[in-house]
């Protein structure tokens, strides 16, 4: 999916040039592979595939938590998603069909690589970062470790905040959860109170009301843009 010359990592240069650094928040199933993707095309941006530098901040030494080490890391996830992963995948090809069937390559764009400079740079894992910022079924972080990484950075946060309607979010929380979707499409078959159980329903509620409170703490710290899942794929 990548276009023109391969670029060899991120310079110094362009590593100082970055002006953003876009991080995802919101609930799982909710399209932010389909929109990072997107957004990733763009010559001037480069979005990770889910490598959770959130996750991954604790256990970065100094040496590490500077703007070349990150972009770079960064850089690289995207490109190699780009050149063998899901972004790099044609449509129903043995390899998207083993990853859920989906492709998110943008043919003839700028996945996996980047024009003269980078004005911003991110990681997509939007329902991971809310369940750290709230602690949801893991370690709480809060909303302090961005200020960390703002200041380690040198680089202005921005998050990016999908929304589709709550139903549908908790609803594929539970097939999820369940291991049952393929229950729902007809490939395999199991009694159907698998699916029809009213505590797993309830308790995939109380999580998304959790997800929301982070995104909502989130929200009042820092520039937060909603995008709505149905207005990309309409």
């Amino acid at each position: 999916a990548a276009r023109g010359r391969q670029q060899r990592g991120v310079s110094a240069a362009v590593a100082q040039s970055v002006g953003q650094f876009m991080l995802f928040v919101g609930y799982p199933r909710s399209c932010h592979s389909l929109i990072a993707s997107q957004l990733d095309a763009h010559p001037r941006m480069v979005v990770a595939h889910e490598y959770d530098l959130l996750s991954h901040w604790s256990g970065l030494d100094a040496a590490q938590r500077t703007r070349d080490y990150v972009f770079n890391t960064l850089f690289n996830a995207t490109y190699m998603q780009a050149s063998t992963g899901l972004r790099a995948a044609a449509p129903g090809s043995a390899y998207a069909k083993s990853r859920g069937a989906y492709s998110y390559g943008v043919p003839r764009q700028w996945q996996g690589n980047f024009r003269q400079r980078i004005d911003i740079i991110g990681d997509k894992h939007g329902g991971r970062t809310a369940k750290l910022v709230n602690g949801v079924r893991r370690k709480r972080l809060g909303v302090d470790v961005f200020a960390e990484i703002e200041r380690a950075l040198a680089v202005r946060l921005v998050f990016v905040h999908v929304m589709r309607h709550p139903m549908d979010n908790i609803a594929t929380m539970v097939l999820r959860n369940r291991r049952v979707r393929r229950v729902v499409n007809g490939t395999v078959q199991q009694p159907r109170d698998v699916l029809d159980n009213r505590e797993r329903l309830l308790g995939m509620s109380r999580v998304y009301v959790q997800l929301a409170d982070a995104v909502a703490r989130v929200r009042r710290r820092y520039r937060t843009v909603d995008v709505r899942c149905e207005d990309m794929v309409a």
